[in-house]
């Protein structure tokens, strides 16, 4: 079976999301590059920060297709901790000027730290600053040592809570707020038989169908991640190779890394709101600076497959999907809003 040559369009992919913020002076025109690029190809498209723009950067966003909304997600991290030396009057007046410019901002509360932000008076300040903007906002907790976010679900009920009293919806996953607003189905959610196995075929991945599930030989947390996208299923794997969301093949020697919402094009470069809580210095792969993934349609160049390929036809088929390993062993699945019926 024939690859569609243009298959890499269905991927929806993270600008500049590893160490460095995509909206400081030092990242700006390769944020604005990669977006223009995604733009053109009619990919869907993720960005987040927690920067205080120059009226430098401003002036470039102002340039930016007036119709982006309906492919970009932007989402502004806002925590209450003064990241950078940002005040949070500061943060919020940026994330009003954003709103201005770009027409929608859903606040990411992310990550929230036991004995710092773990408060209402910190929460109720940032969902209103949502309840003025896209009035939409991503709960997050803190990683533990299994890379798993830990929130405790009192407090959660109690955002909860705020969110409704200031008529704010709430989402668990970007890929879900983003669903929301792009009106599709949920890439980390609504999922079915796998389908695209011709593309698991072309990228070299080897693996088997099991009770119309593909069941990777090996993985890394990464691999689910992309192949979970590209079959529109939830993969299992027989060996997990690593918890990192690095993908087991590269692109030369350009590491390609999936989270379980986005596959990342990302410059990882140094930052100078540098926060104490970043969970990128503790993959030593981010410890240097570096690219990370590349404009999907470059995986199209690939050379030589990472694994021997598979006819899906004469593989041998295991009975008990169960001793297999899946997402949901390696994080927290959270409860998918993709298609609530927001009131706002």
């Amino acid at each position: 079976m024939t690859v569609d040559k243009e298959w890499w369009r269905i991927i929806p992919v993270s600008i500049n999301n590893a160490y460095g913020d995509p909206l400081t002076d030092i990242q700006i025109m390769d944020t604005y590059d990669k977006i223009n690029k995604l733009y053109e190809n009619n990919m869907r498209m993720s960005l987040c920060t927690k920067a205080v723009p120059s009226k430098e950067v401003y002036e470039i966003l102002k340039t930016l297709p007036s119709d982006l909304k309906k492919m970009m997600f932007f989402q502004y991290s806002l925590t209450a901790l003064d990241e950078g030396g940002y005040s949070f009057k500061e943060r919020e007046e940026a994330i009003y000027r954003l709103y201005e410019i770009l027409g929608q901002v859903t606040l990411m509360i992310r990550p929230v730290i036991p004995g710092k932000n773990d408060n209402i008076e910190d929460m109720t300040k940032i969902i209103q600053v949502a309840s003025k903007t896209g009035r939409q906002v991503i709960l997050g907790g803190i990683h533990d040592e299994n890379k798993r976010k830990v929130l405790d679900e009192k407090f959660y009920e109690k955002v909860i809570n705020l969110c409704q009293e200031y008529e704010v919806e709430y989402f668990n996953k970007t890929s879900c707020a983003a669903a929301n607003q792009f009106q599709c189905d949920c890439w980390m959610h609504d999922l079915g038989t796998p389908i695209n196995l011709e593309i698991l075929d072309f990228l070299g991945y080897d693996y088997y169908i099991n009770n119309d599930r593909v069941v990777l030989r090996q993985a890394t947390t990464g691999d689910l991640n992309f192949v979970k996208i590209i079959t529109k299923s939830k993969p299992y794997t027989e060996r997990l190779l690593n918890n990192y969301n690095i993908l087991s093949f590269k692109i030369n020697d350009n590491i390609l890394e999936c989270t379980s919402s986005w596959f990342s094009w990302s410059n990882n470069i140094s930052c100078k709101i540098a926060c104490d809580y970043c969970i990128i210095r503790k993959i030593d792969y981010l410890l240097a600076n570096r690219k990370i993934g590349c404009f999907p349609g470059e995986i199209n160049k690939i050379e030589t497959k990472h694994n021997k390929q598979v006819n899906v036809q004469n593989c041998i088929k295991k009975e008990n999907i169960s001793e297999m390993i899946s997402y949901d062993n390696l994080r927290k699945v959270q409860e998918c809003r993709a298609h609530a019926i927001l009131n706002i």
